[in-house]
């Protein structure tokens, strides 16, 4: 572990010229300089230097996301060791639909996370079609699937992703009139910001603090913060397949919705795509929209595909 940490230390550090040695290394090194040149001292301290202190700042931060990004490897390195001497059941349940069968039944599908993850196990139901899993992540706890959420966007930077944003609020068919909630919002894109500025009444959803933008009215951070709030639509854009419990979420997404209102959720993840990352826990196949809709009592509107973006609208079955 210390190798590693050191690894990770020295890679950031020799971008300014820096590396660091352990202490033996330093005193032989002392040593064998003495003995050629009586009048120079390795361990002397170096005044001469024009690293700045935003060089300095900035190599401090790229430290510390290595060091994050190398412990999330680790962690998720022995919890897959551990894991292959657990003996697994018999049978296997659906996280979507509750279907229970021989795990053989099942489909496996395995890839690797990209993100520091390990290796990813999903498998899909052989009556709904989804794709699930891992299960390691649906194993956790909302408080550590929140925590695992704030260690990545502390190690990681998302992509910008505005303009399918931007397609998802516009698949609502919104009106200048009206009230419009980015749910998932995040700190990497500009929709809102963009959005309110050209005079649209859009307010942002992001729970998890280390994804949430600048301090700003109109950020909601809870469903406590929302309330009673109501609007003329909902949309999300890469979020659906994050949602631990989707139907449940879509269902209390529907409750802020004004009568006769729509909302849409754009991911490329209605298809087996962008499996590489541990956090896009379902792949909406099969007949799986169609289950999430009728168990969540929405009505599917339309759904849009144009390439990997891929954008599903519904309406409440009041509306």
């Amino acid at each position: 572990m210390q190798r590693l940490v050191a690894r990770s230390v020295n890679a950031v550090l020799r971008r300014i010229g820096i590396r660091l040695v352990r202490e033996a290394t330093l005193a032989r090194l002392e040593q064998i300089a003495a003995e050629n040149n009586p009048h120079l001292s390795i361990g002397q301290p170096y005044t001469n230097t024009t690293l700045g202190v935003d060089e300095l700042r900035l190599a401090l931060d790229n430290l510390r996301g290595e060091l994050l990004r190398d412990g999330i490897r680790q962690s998720w390195r022995i919890a897959d060791l551990i894991a292959k001497h657990i003996t697994e059941g018999s049978t296997l349940v659906c996280a979507l639909c509750g279907h229970e069968s021989q795990v053989e039944s099942f489909e496996v599908f395995a890839s690797r996370c990209a993100f520091g993850g390990g290796e990813l196990i999903r498998h899909r139901c052989p009556s709904c079609g989804v794709i699930f899993g891992p299960a390691k992540m649906l194993a956790l706890t909302d408080g550590e699937l929140a925590e695992e959420y704030e260690l990545h966007y502390r190690a990681y930077l998302e992509g910008d992703s505005t303009t399918d944003e931007l397609r998802a609020f516009y698949a609502l068919n919104p009106v200048p009139s009206g009230r419009y909630l980015n749910f998932g919002s995040g700190k990497w894109s500009e929709t809102t910001e963009l959005l309110r500025r050209q005079g649209w009444d859009v307010w942002s959803f992001e729970p998890h603090q280390a994804a949430t933008p600048s301090v700003h009215p109109y950020v909601l951070r809870s469903w406590a913060e929302i309330g009673d709030a109501s609007f003329d639509g909902i949309f999300s854009n890469n979020v659906l397949e994050h949602l631990r419990y989707p139907i449940a979420s879509l269902r209390r997404m529907a409750v802020s919705l004004r009568p006769a209102s729509l909302m849409s959720h754009a991911t490329p993840c209605f298809e087996y795509q962008y499996e590489y990352t541990r956090f896009h826990l379902y792949f909406f196949t099969g007949r799986a929209r169609e289950l999430i809709a009728s168990a969540a009592e929405l009505r599917s509107v339309s759904f849009e595909k144009d390439g990997i973006f891929m954008c599903w609208t519904l309406r409440t079955e009041s509306n």
